[in-house]
């Protein structure tokens, strides 16, 4: 006969007792706030409400989508609302039983009953709102006794059979004889049966470890598979990072290059016309800082682009008949790294030298014939101070010695 366990409805109240709470609070509200002005307080408040019982009304109707059957040899549990899953125990296969009770389903008299198990697939069965006068895990343990019962004389039935089977065939088989000793048939076909048995079982078992073999090997091929794909990943997002911040370095210096560098130049042209015969004495001293400037910066532009966007760089070289000739240079390949500071130390000595024009345009504007000797000669403006202190000591002396012995 089969037995057919559902929830309680007193689970309900057990499990939500709070929520059923808070829906009777704002049950008793929406009375009182009614005669209240405040418009967006009612509304807040019934809607409240209505989300409280959609929620309530779910729950219950989630708790109550299950049932329990209890047959001879299963233990059914069906569940769900819009669909199906159904799970079941052998109970042959069940080994405990436990029933628990919190101080709620104390006061709703339901109980929570859980069914272990050594089913791989569902090795626990709990079984929540049932009624506590119901004695469920004393059906359980009756039914499982009488399925182990059932389960054992099936083996020994089993065994009996083979032995006696056994026999007959050692029986109508031909007797054998050893060294004047008659080995016993009855012996021979047991052992014959157990070797078979034994064999079989071995047989599944080494397939097994092949199979799990062969699985561990495809992972690990697999895994191999992931992380070469991976290092290429990351090394393609190094290399393009990297690429990015090259374009950014080549664009300041081109920046440098074709616009900031010589519309300092011109600044450093313009003060030394204004700086009448000031800028006319220092037209030659800074002529000759404005050509190395320049052969820098044109030095070092056309290398960067070169070197970092082709992999090579030109030079120039004679031919048999000494003619000019362009050649190309191939460079090593370089990795991010090594390209972010090669751009890195030209894109410095540019701004070097850009800062280096705008401040001396400023000097020359603002500074005085001493400022600007020491500047641009450091070396000739001390020997002159030193060739200076040396008159002023010798003329001193010779005021000394005169004022002292002639009078």
């Amino acid at each position: 006969m089969d037995i057919y366990i559902k929830p309680n409805y007193r689970q309900f109240f057990a499990e939500h007792m709070g929520l059923v709470l808070l829906f009777v609070a704002t049950l008793i509200t929406m009375p009182l706030v009614s005669s209240l002005e405040g418009r967006y307080i009612q509304i807040v408040v019934s809607f409240s409400s209505l989300l409280i019982a959609i929620m309530g009304i779910a729950k219950y109707i989630m708790l109550t989508a299950v049932v329990w059957i209890i047959n001879d040899d299963t233990l059914c549990r069906i569940r769900g609302v819009f669909s199906r899953h159904t799970d079941y125990i052998e109970l042959y296969r069940v080994v405990d039983y436990s029933e628990s009770q919190t101080f709620m389903q104390k006061l709703w008299k339901v109980k929570t009953v859980c069914v272990i198990s050594t089913d791989k697939t569902d090795g626990t069965m709990i079984m929540c709102g049932v009624n506590a006068q119901n004695d469920i895990v004393q059906i359980i343990r009756r039914r499982v006794e009488n399925c182990k019962k059932e389960k054992e004389y099936m083996k020994s039935l089993i065994n009996k059979k083979a032995v006696i089977l056994a026999c007959l065939i050692c029986f109508f088989s031909r007797s054998t004889y050893a060294v004047g000793v008659q080995v016993d048939p009855a012996l021979a076909g047991a052992i014959t049966l157990q070797m078979n048995t034994l064999k079989n079982i071995y047989s599944k078992r080494e397939k097994t470890q092949n199979k799990i073999i062969q699985a561990e090997a495809a992972v690990t091929v697999a895994l191999d598979r992931m992380h070469k794909i991976e290092d290429k990943i990351l090394g393609y997002m190094a290399n393009v990072q990297g690429a990015f911040q090259n374009l950014y370095q080549i664009k300041r210096a081109g920046e440098l290059v074709v616009k900031e560098i010589p519309s300092n130049m011109n600044n450093v042209r313009c003060a030394i016309k204004v700086g009448g015969f000031q800028g006319t004495f220092l037209a030659a001293t800074v002529g000759t800082e404005l050509r190395s400037m320049t052969m820098d910066m044109m030095s070092l532009y056309p290398f960067l682009e070169q070197l970092v966007t082709s992999g090579t760089y030109n030079t120039t070289d004679y031919d048999n008949q000494g003619n000019i000739v362009k050649k190309k240079k191939k460079v090593n390949l370089l990795n991010s790294a090594e390209r972010y500071y090669i751009c890195n130390t030209v894109l410095d000595k540019l701004e070097n030298i850009n800062t280096s024009l705008y401040l001396l345009a400023w000097e020359i504007r603002t500074m005085r014939w001493r400022d600007l000797f020491i500047k641009l000669d450091p070396e000739g403006w001390a020997a002159i101070m030193t060739s200076k202190n040396i008159v002023d000591d010798i003329i001193f002396d010779w005021n000394f010695n005169v004022i002292t012995y002639c009078r």
